[in-house]
């Protein structure tokens, strides 16, 4: 009886492990921290609205301002460079 209850239970979690590893968000190769993620979101959000309205997306958005983001969002963000950052990266990475 105790070693079905610790089967089920390592099963149960060796599950949940795995959908959390599921949920990473990959740019270009370049797993995206959970602490960078909202800042990512908040560029790729911008240069989807920018290429809505007709702007060009391929470029960064310098001088937009930022709403979804924290401000200084590049700044924060360590692991990929949001200058480069493209719209098709962002539909690739599941983000727009």
């Amino acid at each position: 009886m105790k070693l079905a209850l610790i089967s089920s239970l390592a099963l149960a979690t060796s599950m949940f492990v795995s959908g959390a590893a599921m949920a990473e968000t990959v740019i270009n190769g370049v797993t995206i921290p959970e602490q960078e993620v909202a800042y990512v979101q908040g560029h790729c959000d911008t240069l989807e609205r920018l290429d809505s309205t007709g702007n060009s997306a391929s470029a960064s958005p310098t001088g937009v301002d930022m709403v979804e983001a924290p401000a200084g969002d590049a700044a924060l963000v360590s692991s990929i460079d949001l200058d480069t950052l493209t719209l098709e990266e962002c539909k690739t990475a599941g983000l727009v």
